[in-house]
This record gives structure tokens, sequence and C-alpha cells, in this order.
């Protein structure tokens, strides 16, 4: 299991300006590194706010922090399933 960071605190950044993905208000960019969201926290709403946030990022360019976001939310998204859709 992960040991949940709250977003901000490691960074010194103001965590009320983060949900709990670590999305900053102002970019929707993800600044928290899915290792430290502990996957039995999130629900299946969090779960369907990661696939619209996926959406978006998808086809963004290698090299910039859309495309580290696109990673990053492919791994927790493949997490969360392995954990609460498992086959």
């Amino acid at each position: 299991m992960c040991a949940f960071t709250p977003p901000g605190f490691a960074s010194g950044q103001n965590p009320m300006a983060q949900d709990a993905f670590g999305f900053q208000d102002t970019d929707k960019t993800m600044t928290q590194s899915p290792n430290t969201i502990d996957i039995d926290a999130l629900t299946d709403a969090d779960y369907d706010r990661m696939i619209a946030r996926l959406d978006v990022v998808f086809f963004s360019t290698e090299g910039t922090p859309e495309h580290d976001e696109m990673l990053q939310l492919a791994d927790l998204i493949e997490a969360y399933e392995a954990k609460h859709y498992a086959i």
C-alpha cells in the first residue's frame, strides 16, 4: 500500500489549491506522484475523474508536463482497476 501525502505539503504549495489527485485549480496539471496516493482511499467517482482527465491529456506531446501526467494517470488507473476490478 502506498502512503498518502496530502497535495502541496511536500512542495510548499497551498494544499487548498489542489484536489485529491494533485490537480491545480489553474492548469489542471497533475502535481502529485501516483506513488504517494493510497489506492484504497480512491472512490469510483475519483476513478471516473481520472478517466475523464486521461481523455484530455491522452494525446499530449512527449516531454511535456501533460504527457508526464498522462503516464501517471495511466499508472493510477491501472492500479485502481487491479485492486477494484480484478479479473
